[in-house]
Parts: structure tokens; C-alpha cells; sequence
């Protein structure tokens, strides 16, 4: 009988296909229980793991698909959500408004269906074993619905101007009268005027009349109750002439969530949709509390916000006006000055609202002094007053929150208005910043950290993955590329931006809603390939992390001394002297030193905290009076004060003098510990005064470390820059050293390292972006048993070291062209053959199957995850999807299977347990998990994927699959304008924008690394 020939290709693809439908069944099976996670560095708990923003689009939508989204987050290792009403981005503007068929009147934030859907929120939460953060009010948080009577909503300062004809009398109703309250009338006499073009950040050219002004006079006690006045001047003198500016306070009436149910003003609040507060006291808080107690926290849910509430957030501040303002901020101005600023508000028209959503309105004019230091005092002084105004507002609901919800309070303090974002980071429970305006920028981010730290803030947030034109696009190891910077930084908590509703909402077609109309990245969920295919993996090692930078309290080396009147988040100049050698630092501000852990104590600044050993100032920063005099007592408590570059300038404040500043500058530098250096010489001078960084470095690249201590356990972080590099670690410690795998949870002795005098020098070779934790604890040995002896020197064919208890330990040994020597901790050395080990090998010809994810027949079920099918590929040598024109328009998960003989006659008998193998997947593109033999192997860390397979390996053939999943966007580009979300058109779409395939899939090289096993 004929028996016919089967096909290996369609074998493998039917093999693959019964595997993907026994991992899809173990995968459902495994979302059957709720995730409860450990605790620990192999488990930690969901309050230490990231939270996902979830992008909520109103409360219409089904509450079981929100809970299933919730559990879903929960089992591939998020910590729960951080549950934020979207609105559409508040309803209007280019990303949003509200959809076609929608109600929000009735499903507008705080309404019963909403307190409803919230309530089955947290209920979610409770059954995940997870954690809510939960936004204070609709879109950023910045407000509630309120009556338009209501006090605490959102003030403005509104400008007029006019001049004064030749005659120099002004007769009549004051400019702008009807506007609003009157808070001043002033004169001033113009010395000079010009119209001036200027670029904003969003291109738009904008003409902006320009006055020196001089003589500026308050006028508001002759403007009669009608709004007119009568004034005359002294005559001009040649080439000058008069100007009057009216300023009236007003309500702003600015929304975060813009609607009006009949097109006007409603007596219900839920139809006005919801308004920005006032930030800048506290009268903005009580609104908020007001409404959260009497619309939200009834009905069981303050119990439950209690038990699985996490923390009460705000947003970036993104609300509206032409110069931020305060009601009461005349009165504050003038108790705390001791004069009124009444005057010189012609001084504050230009640049004093949101820096950020505001550049092209910076205001219609702009006036100066001829005395510019004058002009910059007042303008000190009035952020000052701005930034009591809006501690008053985070007081007001950080006390409420703790003192009525029992949880913290976090917020991303002071961005995007004209304050000092470091002044206000220390008042925050868990201050927040954002990869997007920090630009992965690891000296910005300790810009923020320093702050934090030295007001002892437990969590120091990040909101992360925020990129333009990257929705579905937005690679894996991007994302964790930001997280190490922000860890080596100090940053100890993640939220991804951001968790998408995965049901289905008016007017959006499959994949579902996506906020911000696909401008943003990331829409985390169900929907994306990676989710059940390497997202866990990810989520675990983020969680690791967290869970030893919170173990202790981070200890910096040097602080950086940074104040600025409107913080503006640029990079000033990198001390790369400081990098280069391993210190760390973070920043402080004269604004900190108020702080209760801000004093020296045996040459140490804040000691139970930073405990930082010297303070840097660069020539181009700024001081009060006060902060010099506040550095004379610092450095006579014996804190080294290191001047870089030249004598930093004056910051004018208050009744300070510059001829007071420089008399105190000259005393500060009189003082011993006062040391004056060139720029970037301060790293030299450090040394020169016996001081080394707790964590040093000597590589051929750039590393970055940071330093906690803990009881008992001490922990190092390295981060390698970009790049490949090889070098060693300096730490200042006898205890002994262990591994900290964040990848995996294993945690083993380091086996390579000398120690002497003190410290601990520990050899490293790291891939770029490529982090490291290492511990260093005696009591550590008792649950990880340590071997008698380590190596402290090994040569370059030495790729790893594995401890056998207590007794030995075997040197992983690749092949080498010449017999060399180990040094081993006894005084003896060890003979290192690695020439007869076969040099590594690559894996070639390739069969991949790939599951395509695509459209449902009915693209308006934005509910489906996705309609897919397979296909079978045979690839002589890895190359990128885009390069198969079968796949270049194809998402989904590939299956990469190639097979390679294992029969090693080398390093002993054939077979002997003394051989292994290491393998290398190459550039990992998005995710990837690696099957051997059936069995897969641990998580492998994304920039330096080599795992050692060695207990996976059998004599003879060996099966090798690699499972990678890519992101949505090669699929979804080719179908974008039949695309929508809330009824908007993506905006890759609108706008045109070139669509462009991204490589995925798996590029290689993939290597096996044969080893010898050397013990002793």
C-alpha cells in the first residue's frame, strides 16, 4: 500500500497550531482565579507593580467589561488601574468631543451612573487583589461640575491697554471695563514700544507689541463706580509718552469637560459639564471635597475606596487663562511683600498662564523696565505668591485625603504654570512626572527626585509611554528603556499610558476606543499581540524594581544646587566628570531648605535622608540672599560647598540687595569648606577632599548608579548608557555581594570580585540599556548559600559563574585560542582551557508560522480581540516582517522553530554534565519567550536576551521556538481611514502623515554559545 508523504511544513504548522490552542485554553483557564500576587522581590505586591491609566470613555459603558479589563490587567501583572474618566480629552480641541449618540449629562463624572460604574471599579479591585488609583475629577482632574456662583472654580487676570493721546488726559470708561471685577487701574510712561515676531513652540509666528515702560503708578482710586476716570499727566518727554492698563478678575469658566446639554447654562450641574478649579488656594480644594462627598463617596463606595484605593491624582495642569491668578493674591502679595502689586501687574501680561497648551496666546503684550532686575524681582515675587497659593490648594486635598480616605495624595506638582516645580514636590504624597516632558532625560529626572527624596516621599511616580504618533506602535523595549532611566534617577513607580476600555462606545469601530484619536501611545489591553505573549514578563521586571529602590532609603552622593523662577525642564550643563567616576547626584533647591531633614549633621546633608556629601553650585545658577546665608551654616557644620565655574548670580527677591548678596557671597567664600573650581572639576575636588562615590565606576562607557540602604541589605543599581560596555564597579562595602535577577526573581551570590580596604570591586560587562541590581548583606548567606571561595579575576572567556551550595563553584568557559588563569579569593589560581571548546554558532533556516490578528468581518465590533488565522513561512535567515512582502502589512504573534544538533564530545565523555550552552535570541523587536524542548525557559532580559539553556539540552536533536508578538500598526496602517474612535478619524489619518511599515518580528542573530564547566 502507497503511504504518502506528509509535508514537515504543514506538520509544523499543525504543530504549532494545537500548541498556540493548548497555551490559548491554559491561558482562559488561568483567568479563571483572580490574581492574587506574592510578595517579595520574585512576587511583589500590586501596590509596588504598574498601574495602567485607564482611559474610561464615559460612564455609559458596560461595567463587566470594565471589571473584565481590570481582571485582565491583573493577570498579565499590572497592579490594578489608574481610573480616569476620559471624556474625550475633555470634549473638544483636535482629539476629541463628545460622540454622536452619547449622553454625558446623564453619564457625566459624579452622577449615579457614574458612582455605579466606579463602585463596580473598585469591586473589580477588590476580587483582583489590586489597587485604584482614582482621578479627582473628569479628563486631567483639574476640576468638577459645579454652579458657575461656585467661589472656588478657576480665576483669570484679564488685560487692557490704551494710550494716552497727545493732549495727556484720559477721559471716559477705563479699557475693558464690564470685563469682570476691577483690581487695578495703572499709568505708565513709555520710553520705548515695538511690535516683535516671535516663534512659539507649535510654529505659529505671532506679532506681540512690546512697551519699556517706566514710572508705573497705581490709579484705581480715580475710576468711579461707572468705570470712567479723568486723569492728566505732566508732559511727556520727547520721544516717550502715557499708557493705561486695566486688569478686572474674572472666572475663566474654563472646562475640562465641555459640554452644555441645551447649548446654555443648566441649573443641573452634571449639564454643564465640568469645570476647572482654583489652583492657587484652597478654596479650589474645598470644591472638590464638596463634590466628591456629596455626589460620590456615598452608597458603599468611601468603604471600598478605603480598602482598595491607592491614590487620589491630578494630572499635569493643563486649564486656561491669560495670567494665572487668585482672588485673594493682592491681599497675599502685599502681607507677605509688605507693598501691593498693584502697580506692577503691567509686568506680569506676558507668559504667566499655561507655558505649555498656551504658547501661541502668551498674551497681546508685554511690558518691561529698564531696570530688568527690578522687573525680575517682581516677577520672583509674584510666582512666589502663585506657588503658596497652589500648596494651599495641594494641602487642603492632601489633608482630606488622608485624614477621610485614609490614602495619599499624588499629582504632578506645578507643571506647566509659571512656579518653581521644585518648591512643590516635597508637598506631594507621591509626586509625579512624566516621560514625555522629561524627555527619558536622566538629569531631569533627578532635577525632580532630589526634592522628593529629601521630603521623604516613600513613591516618586512617573506617568510612562506617552509618545506622539506611536498608538500601536510603541515598542516594548522603548518602554523599558524610559523605566531604567527613571529607576537610576530615583523614580520607583510607573503608570502606563494608559489601559484601553476594550468594549464597544458610540461611534468606534474595531480595535475600539483609543483615546487621544491614535495620537498618543499606548492602548494597553487584550487587543495587542504581546498581552498573553511577553507583556507579563515585562510587567514582572517592572515590578521588581520598585520593590528594592522602596526597600530603604536612597542615599546620593552629591546635591545639585537648581532654583528657578518658572521651572522650564531644559537639561543645564551634564557633569560628566561626576558621571564619568560614578557619583550620583540629584538636585535641591533653595525652596527645600526649609525642610525638616535639610541640616548638616558631621558634614552630611540631610542626614536620615539623601545624606548627600557635598552641594554643587554652577556659575549659571541663581541664590537668594537667604540661600547664601543658609550655605554659610551648612558649610560651618562642615558640608564640602563646591562653586563651579565662577560665583553664581543674584536672584532678586523680596527687599533683598545685590550690594547684601555679594557681601554675603564674599563671606560664604572666605569659609574653609568653600572650595571655588573650574567647570566640571568638581568630581577632582571631591577627591581631593578624601571623598569617593558610594557606587564608583571605571568602564569604557557610561554608567549610572544609585545606592539604597536598607536594614541589614544595601542595594547598588547600575544602568549602562545606550551602548555596550565593560568595566567595574567600585562599592564601598566589605559585605558580600549578590545578583538580583529583575527578570526572572533569582537571586544568587556573586561569584567574581575582590574585596580590599573596605571595598568591593565587582567586574561587569553590560549590553546598552542594560540594568543590574546588586545586593550586598552577611545575613543575606543564611537563605543563599555563598561557596568558600570566588574568583576575583577571570579572563575574557569566562561568561559566567554558578554557585553549587557552599562547596564549589563552576566558571562557564566559551572557547578561547590560549590557555589563561583564573585568580581565585585563597591566593591559588585556576587553569582556564577554553580551547577546546567549539566557538558559538548561529541557528539558521527558520520555520516561522504567523497568527494573523486583523479586522473582524464587522468592523463596527469594537469588542472582538481580533479575527486571526495562520500562514507558514520558510526563511533560509531571519530578516524583519516588512522585508516578507507576504507579511509587510501583518501584526499578530510570529512562532519561530529551527532545530540543531546537540552531541558535545568536548570537556569530558561524550555527554558529560561539565558542557553547556548559552543562547543568544539577538535585537529583541517587541517581545519575545524562548521554548526549548518543550519547555520554556525563564524570562530573558531584554537587552542582553542569553539564557543559559544548559538543563533544557539533549544529545542528538533539539528543538528551539521563539514566540514573538509585535504591535497593531502594520495591520492597522493599512486600514486606518476606515478606522474610527468616538466619531474621529485617527489622526495619523487626518493629518496625512506618511504611513511607514515597523520592523517586527525576530531579526537575529540567533547564537548558541557552547561552555565548559570549570569548578573549583
Amino acid at each position: 500500500m502507497h503511504v504518502p508523504r506528509r509535508n514537515p511544513s504543514m506538520l509544523l504548522a499543525l504543530f504549532i497550531t494545537v500548541f498556540i490552542l493548548l497555551q490559548d485554553i491554559a491561558l482562559c483557564e488561568q483567568r479563571l482565579p483572580p490574581r492574587k500576587h506574592a510578595s517579595g522581590f520574585v512576587g511583589p505586591p500590586s501596590q509596588e507593580r504598574c498601574r495602567l491609566r485607564y482611559w474610561l470613555p464615559d460612564a455609559s459603558v458596560d461595567p463587566n467589561v470594565v471589571k473584565a479589563d481590570i481582571r485582565s490587567a491583573g493577570s498579565v501583572g499590572a497592579g490594578g488601574f489608574e481610573f480616569l474618566p476620559y471624556f474625550e480629552y475633555g470634549g473638544e480641541g483636535a482629539v476629541g468631543r463628545m460622540p454622536p449618540g452619547a449622553n454625558w449629562d446623564k453619564y457625566n463624572f459624579g452622577t449615579p451612573a457614574f458612582q455605579a460604574l466606579f463602585k463596580a471599579a473598585l469591586e473589580a479591585h477588590d476580587e483582583n487583589g489590586l489597587y485604584m488609583d482614582f482621578a479627582i475629577g473628569p479628563n486631567q482632574g483639574q476640576g468638577v461640575p459645579a454652579h458657575v456662583t461656585d467661589d472656588g472654580l478657576q480665576w483669570d487676570l484679564v488685560p487692557f491697554t490704551s494710550k494716552i493721546n497727545e493732549s495727556g488726559c484720559f477721559a471716559g470708561v477705563i479699557p475693558g471695563w464690564g470685563t469682570g471685577q476691577l483690581v487695578a487701574f495703572t499709568s505708565a510712561l513709555v520710553v520705548s514700544s515695538v511690535s516683535e515676531t516671535f516663534q512659539t513652540q507649535d510654529q505659529f509666528d505671532m506679532v506681540n507689541a512690546t512697551y519699556k515702560t517706566y514710572h508705573l503708578r497705581d490709579q484705581t482710586s480715580h475710576v468711579f463706580k461707572n468705570g470712567t476716570t479723568y486723569l492728566c499727566f505732566p508732559a511727556a518727554p520727547k520721544g516717550t509718552y502715557y499708557r493705561v492698563f486695566s486688569f478686572f478678575q474674572t472666572k475663566t469658566l474654563h472646562k475640562n469637560v465641555q459640554f452644555n446639554a441645551n447649548g446654555e447654562m443648566s441649573n443641573s450641574i452634571f449639564q454643564n459639564g465640568s469645570f476647572a478649579v482654583d489652583h492657587f488656594s484652597a478654596r479650589g480644594a474645598e470644591t472638590v471635597v464638596r463634590f466628591w462627598e456629596e455626589n460620590i463617596l456615598t452608597n458603599g463606595v468611601k468603604d471600598l475606596l478605603i480598602k482598595v484605593g491607592n491614590y487620589a491624582w491630578e494630572d499635569s495642569l493643563e486649564i486656561l487663562a491669560n495670567i494665572s491668578w487668585s482672588r485673594d493674591f493682592p491681599a497675599r502679595y502685599e502681607k507677605k511683600f509688605g507693598h501691593s502689586i498693584k502697580p506692577y501687574l503691567p509686568l506680569l501680561t506676558f507668559r504667566q498662564n499655561n507655558l505649555a497648551l498656551q504658547p501661541a496666546q502668551p498674551g497681546k503684550f508685554q511690558c518691561l523696565l529698564e531696570d530688568q532686575e527690578t522687573r525680575q524681582r517682581y516677577l520672583n515675587n509674584y510666582h512666589e505668591i502663585l506657588a503658596d497659593g497652589y500648596l494651599a490648594y495641594v494641602d487642603r486635598l492632601s489633608s482630606w485625603v488622608r485624614n477621610n480616605l485614609r490614602k495619599g495624595y499624588s499629582a504632578q506638582p506645578a507643571y506647566n504654570l509659571p512656579m518653581d516645580m521644585l518648591r512643590s514636590i516635597p508637598y506631594v504624597d507621591a509626586p509625579e512626572c512624566e516621560s514625555f516632558g522629561f524627555k527619558d532625560d536622566i538629569d531631569l529626572y533627578r532635577r525632580f527626585v532630589g526634592p522628593a527624596q529629601l521630603g521623604g516621599k516613600k513613591v516618586i511616580s512617573n506617568e510612562l509611554g506617552a509618545l506622539l504618533m506611536m498608538a500601536y506602535q510603541y515598542p516594548i523595549p522603548r518602554m523599558i528603556f524610559s523605566m531604567n532611566r527613571g529607576f537610576v534617577a530615583g523614580i520607583n513607580q510607573y503608570v502606563l499610558h494608559g489601559g484601553q476600555y476594550t468594549g464597544n462606545y458610540y461611534r468606534t469601530t474595531w480595535p475600539g476606543h483609543t483615546a487621544f484619536a491614535y495620537l498618543f501611545s499606548e492602548p494597553w489591553s487584550e487587543k495587542q499581540p504581546c498581552w498573553r505573549h511577553g507583556f507579563q514578563d515585562v510587567m514582572d521586571c517592572a515590578a521588581r524594581v520598585p520593590h528594592i529602590l522602596r526597600q530603604g532609603v536612597p542615599k546620593v552622593d552629591v546635591a545639585r544646587y537648581s532654583k528657578e523662577s518658572v521651572t522650564n525642564i531644559q537639561s543645564g550643563q551634564t557633569p560628566t566628570d561626576l558621571i564619568q567616576r560614578g557619583w550620583s547626584y540629584t538636585y535641591i533647591s533653595s525652596d527645600n531648605f526649609v525642610l525638616d531633614e535639610a541640616y548638616v549633621e558631621e558634614g552630611v546633608l540631610a542626614p536620615r535622608g539623601p545624606a548627600w556629601r557635598a552641594i554643587l553650585i554652577e556659575s549659571s545658577e541663581n541664590l537668594t540672599v537667604e540661600a547664601v546665608k543658609v550655605l554659610q551654616r551648612y558649610t560651618m557644620a562642615g558640608l564640602p560647598v563646591i562653586l563651579s565655574g565662577g560665583s553664581p548670580g543674584f536672584f532678586p527677591f523680596a527687599s533683598d540687595t545685590k550690594e547684601e548678596f555679594d557681601r554675603e557671597i564674599s563671606h560664604l567664600k572666605s569659609l574653609r569648606f568653600v572650595h571655588e573650581v573650574e567647570s566640571l572639576d568638581a568630581a577632582k575636588q571631591l577627591s581631593l577632599l578624601g571623598l569617593s562615590p558610594r557606587v564608583g565606576t571605571k568602564t569604557n562607557g557610561t554608567w549610572y548608579t544609585s545606592w539604597t540602604e536598607a536594614k541589614g541589605v544595601n542595594y547598588a543599581l547600575v544602568y549602562s548608557d545606550m551602548s555596550y560596555s565593560t568595566g567595574e564597579l567600585i562599592v564601598f562595602s566589605s559585605q558580600a555581594p549578590f545578583f538580583f535577577d529583575a527578570w526572572t526573581g533569582k537571586r544568587s551570590p556573586v561569584l567574581i570580585y575582590k574585596q580590599s580596604n573596605g571595598t568591593t570591586t565587582i567586574p561587569l560587562a553590560l549590553a546598552g540599556n542594560q540594568t543590574v541590581i546588586i545586593a550586598f548583606s552577611d545575613k543575606l548567606s543564611q537563605e543563599l548559600p555563598s561557596p568558600k571561595r570566588h574568583a576575583v579575576s577571570v579572563p575574557s572567556s569566562v561568561v559566567g559563574a554558578v554557585a553549587n551550595g557552599r562547596n564549589s563553584v563552576s566558571l562557564h568557559v566559551t572557547h578561547s585560542t590560549s590557555l589563561q588563569n583564573a585568580y581565585l579569593s585563597d591566593g591559588s589560581q585556576l587553569l582556564i582551557d577554553g580551547t577546546s571548546v567549539p566557538p558559538a554558532f548561529q541557528l539558521n533556516n527558520w520555520t516561522l508560522v504567523v497568527e494573523h490578528w486583523q479586522a473582524p468581518d464587522n468592523l463596527t465590533d469594537a469588542s472582538v480581540i481580533a479575527k486571526k488565522h495562520n500562514t507558514t513561512h520558510e526563511l533560509n535567515k531571519l530578516v524583519t516582517w516588512d522585508r516578507i512582502p507576504a507579511l509587510t502589512n501583518v501584526s499578530g504573534v510570529g512562532y519561530y522553530k529551527v532545530s540543531f544538533h546537540w552531541a558535545p564530545t568536548w570537556g569530558g565523555c561524550k555527554g558529560s554534565p561539565s558542557t553547556g550552552a548559552y543562547l543568544n535570541i539577538g535585537r529583541i523587536l517587541h517581545t519575545a519567550r524562548l521554548i526549548v524542548n518543550g519547555q520554556q525557559t525563564p524570562a530573558l532580559d531584554y537587552f542582553k536576551p542569553e539564557i543559559d539553556i544548559s538543563q533544557f539540552l539533549k544529545l542528538g536533536s533539539n528543538e528551539v521556538v521563539i514566540i514573538t508578538a509585535t504591535p497593531m500598526w502594520n495591520y492597522l496602517s493599512s486600514i486606518l481611514p476606515e478606522l474610527q474612535t468616538a466619531g474621529s478619524v485617527p489622526i495619523p489619518a487626518s493629518m496625512r502623515v506618511p504611513v511607514r511599515p515597523i520592523e517586527v518580528g525576530l531579526v537575529g542573530p540567533v547564537m548558541i554559545i557552547p561552555f565548559a564547566r570549570h569548578d573549583f
